[in-house]
């Protein structure tokens, strides 16, 4: 919850942080928030903020699948060169 608060804190939604708190939003609960729906209660109040704020969670949800793609690449790779060490034994 404090990373979510943080990040929000960091994307211009300082004020409606402590609602997230409150809410107990994790970071699995905030990916979920990007279609929008429930932002309203959770403070966000003007549609235009709530645009802001499923944009900032649609580029964060896309950086996290980047990042999972490259640890998946970087593991299969590890896991070849170990299968390629073990068989020339």
């Amino acid at each position: 919850m404090i990373k979510v608060c943080e990040w929000l804190k960091s994307s211009g939604f300082q004020l409606q942080s402590s609602n997230f708190h409150e809410k107990s939003v994790t970071g699995l609960t905030l990916l979920s928030y990007e279609t929008g729906s429930g932002l309203k209660d959770l403070g966000i109040k003007l549609k235009e903020d709530r645009e802001k704020l499923k944009k900032k969670i649609k580029e964060l949800k896309n950086q996290n699948k980047e990042r999972k793609d490259l640890l998946k690449k970087d593991n299969q790779k590890k896991l070849s060169q170990i299968i390629s060490m073990s068989l020339r034994k």
